[in-house]
């Protein structure tokens, strides 16, 4: 194989990449917590959007410690879900899908 063709191969790969890391930037899923008394959105590489908290199934004054609880049980759920996402379209664009963890 020559240089050149190494290269337009390696160029290739890099599109790739940058079209799934551009698409799961822009792919919003949730992770929820306590039944849904948290919910944290975050986009497929992991950035938090935005968290939801259901006001009626959390006592804000009494509630505190059980409600840093949830929060950190649903960004680790959001977060769980982005990875296999990203591994799933890495894969899908025939790419290794370790390479967005």
């Amino acid at each position: 194989m020559d240089l050149k063709n190494l290269y337009k191969q390696a160029q290739q790969m890099q599109n790739k990449m940058q079209k799934v890391q551009s698409d799961l930037e822009k792919e919003i899923i949730q992770g929820e917590a306590g039944g849904g008394a948290v919910i944290v959105y975050a986009n497929c590489k992991g950035e938090i959007q935005k968290v939801k908290i259901n006001k009626e199934s959390i006592d804000l004054e009494d509630d505190i410690d059980i409600l840093e609880d949830l929060i950190l049980a649903a960004y680790n759920d959001v977060k769980k879900k982005a990875d296999h996402k990203a591994s799933k379209s890495m894969s899908s664009a025939g790419l290794p899908s370790n390479l967005m963890t």
